[in-house]
């Protein structure tokens, strides 16, 4: 999961950072730099999503044939995304508002990558805690664990609740 992770989430995060940082020219407005920093952002999450098809703990989260799926899915909605984020840059709206409705969607964009690596993560886990629960119930209602062994069958109130004849 650490390296799901690093990959989807932190090194993203690291070239949202540096690729600014690189591309800061004291002669260009900040409104404009933000709104070029928007599309910047929708392209970054694009090449992240490529990442996504060939991990193979995702695969193993959320089966092949989804992962599949959503990897599709992410990856047509970031190219939207940068589409639109293009669009707007070449639209004759005000320059800060250009600027916050990129950073919006370049924002969106990567959220929709790190949303699929934690959702993963948070959604397996939870099966697990829930599996174990069920488990913990059931050994706990069956009256423990000698009547859980395998090829024990079930005598008493656990037979009858159970559809079965009563023993004594």
């Amino acid at each position: 999961m650490l390296v799901s992770f690093f990959a989807h989430i932190f090194v993203p995060l690291i070239a949202l950072v540096a690729v600014p940082v690189i591309q800061f020219d004291k002669n260009t407005p900040i409104p404009v730099q933000a709104a070029e920093g928007g599309t910047d952002m929708c392209i970054l999450a694009i090449g992240a999503t490529g990442s996504m098809f060939i991990n193979p703990k995702l695969h193993d989260k959320f089966g092949p044939e989804w992962m599949l799926l959503i990897s599709i899915i992410i990856v047509l909605a970031t190219v939207t995304l940068a589409g639109v984020s293009i669009h707007v840059n070449r639209s004759h709206m005000a320059v800060r508002q250009r600027a916050w409705t990129n950073c919006f969607l370049g924002g969106f964009a990567i959220s929709l990558i790190c949303g699929v690596v934690v959702w993963g993560a948070i959604w397996m886990e939870v099966l697990k805690v829930m599996s174990l629960t069920v488990a913990v119930s059931l050994v706990v209602a069956t009256g423990g664990s000698r009547s859980c062994e395998l090829g024990a069958r079930p005598s008493g109130a656990h037979a009858s609740a159970l559809g079965g004849t009563r023993t004594r």
